[in-house]
């Protein structure tokens, strides 16, 4: 009896021994996976510093398949997979990330990324949101989130944004110059001009930067200036139809046809079918009395831009006083209805440049170009809404409409 007793006390003995030593050698081989792991992760990480991101991309995959319950490993999958402008597999990365750990910063911006670049605003917005509470000091992060509401066209949006992170790193020169931008199309040149000039105080010689200042120059009519800025962006290597159409325009306020004429040409040069130049030159034509040359001009920028009124006028008004009235006419019509839907739409995009990401602006937006027969125009600013609201039947009911109007036009 003592003898059984004395077995069973050893084979419980014994068992208790195997599985300690079973628990010593997982412990051990979870502290080889834990080590490997984070060797992969710092190699992966020296490899994407060295711009060698499909490397790295083959590292990080072998630190999640050693522990593949870290967030860690799968996020920084997920950004060298952005990096690599994959986006399919470094969003499901990414959102593995996210499921381990909701709260890592570069996750949340990564997503971010990936989800503008497929075109689902919101998400993306929801994802920069949460990145700058995670970590609201980052100046980077309010420039990115910045450009998505700068691509939606939402630019006072977009100026909040650039002037937290301007606040944060006031030499931010990117964050400057798209603020700039956003002033001028927010309709704020004065506050344009003040950017533009604190960016230039930074990059004295950067062109984009000298031709914002001389547009914004332009809008308050402070020529002078404003053919100053554009000598020194033409001094730089400046190639902009923009400026030469602009620096052709303040010759003219300055009685200088000569150079004017010159300049547009210069404009013309550049960009052939800049419709404003071409106007502008069929003018100087028809003072000249050379009515031939500037009918010809006029009807290229019609043709070039048949959107804008002035030469549509310019043309009626030629042809009705070469006793051509019954054309003349007609275009003075088309001139009529131009001019309305021109004033109608720059008061539409200053709603629109003015919103914070309401759809509604787009949605007048949008049934305005409808209106004028501008279908294609009207198709943009429904899909717009429709990135910000991508569940909103009333937009997809506009869309709908618009293909059935189009369909029987």
């Amino acid at each position: 009896m003592a003898s059984s007793l004395l077995r069973n006390q050893a084979f419980r003995s014994l068992r208790g021994c195997v599985l300690a030593v079973g628990i010593t050698v997982m412990l051990a081989a979870c502290e080889n996976s834990q080590r490997q792991y984070a060797t992969a992760i710092a190699k992966g990480d020296s490899l994407r510093i060295a711009g060698e991101l499909s490397r790295a991309r083959e590292t990080y995959e072998r630190a999640v398949a050693l522990l593949p319950n870290r967030a860690q490993g799968w996020g920084r999958l997920g950004s060298a997979l952005t990096a690599l402008a994959e986006d399919r597999e470094a969003h499901r990365a990414l959102q593995k990330a996210h499921d381990l750990d909701p709260n890592v910063f570069e996750v949340q911006v990564a997503l971010a990324i990936v989800l503008d670049r497929a075109g689902k605003f919101t998400s993306a917005q929801t994802h920069y949101q949460a990145a700058v509470d995670l970590r609201p000091r980052f100046a980077p992060t309010y420039y990115n989130f910045g450009y998505l509401y700068q691509q939606a066209g939402l630019y006072e949006a977009a100026a909040g944004q650039y002037r937290q992170a301007v606040q944060l790193k006031p030499d931010f020169l990117e964050a400057l110059a798209n603020l700039g931008y956003c002033y001028r199309r927010m309709l704020q040149p004065g506050l344009a001009v003040q950017v533009y000039r604190r960016a230039l105080q930074l990059a004295p010689r950067e062109t984009p930067l000298l031709i914002g200042l001389g547009q914004s120059l332009m809008d308050i009519a402070d020529f002078t200036a404003a053919a100053e800025i554009y000598q020194q962006a033409v001094d730089s290597g400046a190639e902009d139809a923009g400026l030469f159409y602009d620096l052709g325009k303040i010759a003219q306020q300055q009685g200088r046809e000569g150079p004017a004429r010159s300049y547009f040409q210069r404009a013309l040069q550049i960009d052939s079918d800049h419709a404003e130049a071409q106007h502008q030159l069929g003018m100087i034509m028809q003072a000249q009395h050379d009515l031939a040359a500037a009918e010809q001009l006029y009807r290229a920028a019609v043709q070039s831009d048949p959107d804008v009124p002035g030469p549509v006028y310019s043309l009626a008004r030629l042809l009705m006083r070469g006793n051509r009235q019954g054309e003349g006419q007609k275009l003075m019509q088309v001139f009529r209805r131009l001019k309305e839907y021109d004033g109608r739409l720059q008061s539409q995009r200053r709603a629109v440049a003015r919103s914070r990401g309401e759809v509604q602006p787009l949605l007048e937006l949008g049934t305005l170009h409808r209106e004028f027969g501008r279908h294609e125009r009207a198709r943009n600013a429904y899909e717009r809404a429709l990135r910000l609201q991508p569940g909103s039947a009333l937009i997809r009911r506009a869309l709908t409409a618009l293909d059935s109007q189009a369909v029987t036009q």
